[in-house]
């Protein structure tokens, strides 16, 4: 077994408060309560916050999920997972919650953007069907997915988007590449997916 692997996952599993796996219900988590009670989610304390002004903000570029949210959209919540490595590949992440200033309709809401591709199937999380977009730019040294979910409520469209980014070594094996990735992007998931495992409207 690859030592650097397993004190990854160590490390992992010590941000994770020692709960691993996918929506491990042991795993600790803090809920999310809007100010109006229309809905609530839940997130990790181990994660830092990305909002503006934040004491615990990190100067690396992690926070690209929060930072793409534009002005028609007020951001809710944002969180990075700060740069972890395996096996000298560098990952890194963040996930944003946010929902539209002004009223919508829904076919704005749930059509594609500029640069997305929707999905086939949507992703239903406690009886709300979101529609799943994905982007991903042209392959670099430094690469990067996108992941977005949108779901429509009386007038407003909501939006939780998972941002993943790693960097390949100078000197990887490409046997063990596509691997270690799959590894990595599956930590970030784990990490950055509550708010999106856990999203529930309450009224």
């Amino acid at each position: 077994m690859n030592l650097s692997r397993v004190l990854i996952g160590l490390c992992l599993c010590g941000l994770l408060y020692s709960a691993c796996g996918s929506g491990n219900p042991k795993a600790k988590t803090v809920t999310y309560f809007s100010a109006d009670h229309a809905y609530r989610f839940n997130y990790r304390p181990a994660l830092l916050s990305c909002e503006p002004g934040a004491a615990k903000r990190m100067v690396e570029p992690s926070c690209r999920a929060c930072d793409a949210i534009d002005g028609n959209w007020e951001s809710v919540a944002c969180y990075e997972f700060s740069k972890f490595r395996i096996n000298n590949m560098d990952f890194q992440g963040s996930s944003a919650v946010a929902r539209t200033i002004q009223e919508v309709t829904k076919q704005s809401c749930l059509d594609a953007k500029k640069g997305e591709v929707k999905q086939e199937k949507d992703r239903v999380v406690h009886g709300v069907p979101f529609k799943v977009f994905h982007r991903s730019p042209a392959a670099t040294s430094e690469t990067e997915e996108w992941d977005i979910y949108r779901a429509y409520r009386s007038g407003s469209c909501y939006q939780i988007t998972l941002w993943k980014s790693w960097r390949k070594p100078d000197n990887f094996h490409p046997e063990n590449y596509e691997k270690d990735k799959r590894w990595g992007l599956e930590s970030l998931d784990e990490m950055l997916g509550d708010p999106l495992r856990t999203f529930e409207f309450t009224k």
